[in-house]
């Protein structure tokens, strides 16, 4: 069985998933991009997608994404970030456990940066 050519993907706004996406259009256009809008999103619609079986790889930018608001406002950052991602992998393990996950971020988070912002990513 060959894998699904299908792509899930969550933050398109943002600047990695308008990378990501350009990449994919130029080295795999063959896969179809799955955008899914707006944040946050309606689980109901991603297990549909997730239950089809058409979905190779769910691919997750979304995120809140400020180093310095995040130390404005630490809990918004840790429920969104780290919640968001558990909510992810808990619908892929449920519905679609041959799916791939894939969490992409910016530079950032790679900082020595003790912010809530790092530490949610």
């Amino acid at each position: 069985m060959s894998q699904p050519k299908r792509v899930i993907l969550t933050g398109v706004r943002g600047n990695v998933a308008r990378a990501f996406t350009a990449y994919m259009k130029r080295e795999h256009p063959e896969v179809e991009i799955v955008p899914l809008l707006p944040f946050p999103f309606r689980p109901s619609a991603i297990v549909e997608l997730l239950k089809s079986g058409t979905i190779g790889y769910f691919v997750n930018c979304a995120s809140l994404g400020s180093d310095s608001e995040s130390c404005k406002v630490p809990a918004s950052y840790f429920e969104t970030n780290v919640s968001g991602v558990a909510t992810q992998l808990e619908m892929i393990r449920l519905h679609s456990p041959q799916t791939r996950y894939l969490n992409l971020g910016t530079i950032f988070e790679e900082a020595d940066s003790q912010t809530p912002y790092v530490a949610s990513k």
